[in-house]
């Protein structure tokens, strides 16, 4: 119910929660609203997608 409260928010809102380092942001991450969405491949792809430009800004 939170998530679905967060999301009817303006976008900025929604980012800046996406964003935030405060417990209730991490909390909330730990159950993504999204869960099922994606299939198993695509959710590897998006992951290796990542991993790959996470290591290159670093």
């Amino acid at each position: 119910m939170e998530w679905q409260a967060l999301l009817q928010q303006p976008l900025p809102e929604v980012i800046s929660v996406l964003l935030s380092t405060d417990p209730r942001a991490t909390r909330l991450r730990q159950s993504s609203p999204f869960a099922g969405l994606l299939t198993v491949s695509e959710r590897t792809d998006i992951l290796k997608r990542f991993s790959t430009r996470d290591s290159q800004s670093a």
